[in-house]
């Protein structure tokens, strides 16, 4: 001390903000949870970290689904004239294979996970599917024996909708034999009122509830980093 004044003082400053900046880790990961960000910048392998790693069960994929958020920027990276603006981003979902991940150069793959991310590793086991977007409980569900599980269904195993959600918007993603995603949209108003057929799951598919024009699909869906995608219409 000197004159009233601490000299040199060594200070450690805990962001709290981080405190409520969570991602979900579920599925094939060895204590699946709730995980608060520590820095900003954390990728999905350290997401995966936090929760203790892959178990023996996980798959050869991770998922990660985008939440939607909105950001102020203000100051010096804005163009002359304005004083603010409202940055959004929709929701999409990730797939990430998992050798490329877990490879030394695999830095493509090691997304950076954003607040309010649900990452799911889907467990080897394919008698999974999956149902994300607009849902009260996102995530992994099993299939018993010769179970025929429709979309609607799937729905409801995840709890059902969330207020925001846009039932006619949901597509379902699936992985054919030739390693190509194929995404097909699915009408759930009109299922569920039996105007169209039923969409039965199958076994590592993946149910997107939307929220928003299904035009605009690519915004939420990227392919297997470098692996193809082909749409299908409804009938």
């Amino acid at each position: 001390y000197g004159d009233g004044y601490l000299r040199n003082p060594q200070v450690a400053v805990n962001i709290k903000e981080y405190r409520s900046h969570a991602v979900v880790v579920t599925g094939a990961a060895a204590k699946p949870g709730v995980y608060f960000l520590r820095k900003e910048g954390t990728t999905l392998l350290e997401a995966i970290a936090m929760a203790g790693g892959l178990d023996g069960a996980a798959g050869d994929r991770v998922i990660v689904m985008r939440s939607q958020w909105q950001r102020t920027v203000s100051g010096s990276r804005l163009r002359d004239g304005l004083s603010h603006a409202v940055l959004q981003s929709s929701g999409k979902i990730l797939v990430v294979p998992l050798e490329d991940l877990l490879e030394a150069e695999g830095a493509a793959a090691n997304v950076t996970v954003r607040p309010g991310d649900i990452v799911l590793i889907p467990p080897r086991e394919e008698r999974y599917v999956y149902v994300l977007g607009y849902v009260q409980r996102p995530g992994a569900y099993s299939l018993s024996g010769d179970e025929k599980v429709d979309a609607v269904r799937g729905v409801a195993l995840a709890g059902g909708l969330l207020p925001t959600a846009r039932a006619q918007n949901s597509f379902l993603v699936r992985v054919r034999e030739d390693g190509r995603q194929e995404v097909v949209p699915v009408d759930l108003v009109r299922m569920a009122r039996g105007k169209v057929p039923p969409v039965y799951l199958q076994p590592g598919d993946t149910l997107v509830v939307g929220s928003g024009m299904l035009a605009r699909l690519s915004e939420f869906i990227r392919p297997s980093l470098g692996a193809g995608v082909s749409y299908t219409p409804m009938p």
